[in-house]
């Protein structure tokens, strides 16, 4: 359970997620010092075994509120004081930020944060943090995307679909066009002349089932030569079943690491009858 519970917490940090945690239960009093059991010699030292069993159901609570910077609040049976508390430190609170030498080793780190010369203060903060590599950002800017519809589209990428076509396995082929200006992307010298290194990811999902489909490629763009303005026009050939879903699309730049996130919808079903030709 530890090592759920960390990972957990761990998972959280990365995400800028804060627990506060509540025993519902409220205050209770213990069954093994109950009137009947009071002085009894049979019981005696029930008072540690009560403290140890306390401890026991309030140790996951306490563990992940603190370990993301929250609180547990325990003992009471009136959490309106609890959560002004909880209100007033969404406004009230220090953001720091820095930039550690190992960024994106996927590893797990520690948090320090110390008051100087205030010994009258006390600061409460996150244990630690796990550190994403740019595959991990990658994917969770992308699930965001597909899940919320947040957009982020420095590459200025555009979408756009071409004609759908039936497949053998009840599936449909629609070409997925993703449309980037050449101004946008770094072009590098190669031997065979400059190029654009560019990775496409799409996740589809359909609202009323919970598979999602991925998929990746990468391209090899080459420079535009004697063009005005050009668009770069990069085809996706994606099998989706009938229905309709949500498509979340990230193109990122592997030498400047830019990267949009954009979204649309999609319908998918079989091409309407040609009432001339019969079919």
């Amino acid at each position: 359970m530890n090592t759920a519970f960390l990972a957990m917490t761990r998972s959280a940090n990365a995400n800028r997620v804060t627990f506060y945690s509540m025993q519902p239960s409220g205050l209770r009093s213990d069954f093994l010092s109950t009137a009947e059991t009071r002085g009894s010699r049979f019981l005696t030292g029930t008072g540690l075994i009560s403290g140890a069993m306390r401890e026991s159901d309030r140790s996951g609570l306490s563990f992940v509120a603190t370990e993301t910077g929250g609180e547990a609040i325990f003992n009471t049976n009136s959490f309106k004081k609890a959560f002004v508390s909880i209100g007033q430190e969404m406004t009230t609170y220090y953001s720091l930020a820095y930039t550690p030498p190992h960024g994106g080793d996927r590893g797990d780190h520690q948090i320090k944060v110390r008051i100087k010369d205030r010994s009258n203060l006390k600061v409460r903060h996150r244990r630690g943090y796990h550190d994403k590599d740019s595959e991990e950002r990658l994917n969770d800017r992308l699930f965001s995307s597909l899940f919320l519809g947040l957009s982020d589209n420095p590459l200025d990428a555009r979408l756009g679909a071409g004609a759908m076509q039936a497949t053998e396995k009840k599936k449909f082929a629609i070409p997925l066009h993703v449309m980037v200006p050449a101004e946008k992307l770094t072009f590098m010298p190669q031997q065979e002349g400059s190029q654009a290194g560019i990775t496409i990811e799409v996740a589809a999902k359909d609202p009323e089932k919970a598979k999602i489909f991925k998929t990746r490629i990468t391209y090899e763009i080459p420079e535009p030569v004697d063009e005005d303005d050009p668009l770069i026009d990069m085809v996706l050939n994606l099998e989706l079943e009938k229905g309709r879903y949500v498509l979340a699309v990230a193109v990122r730049d592997e030498a400047s690491q830019l990267t949009s996130y954009v979204s649309t919808s999609v319908e998918i079903s079989p091409p309407a009858e040609d009432p001339e030709k019969g079919t």
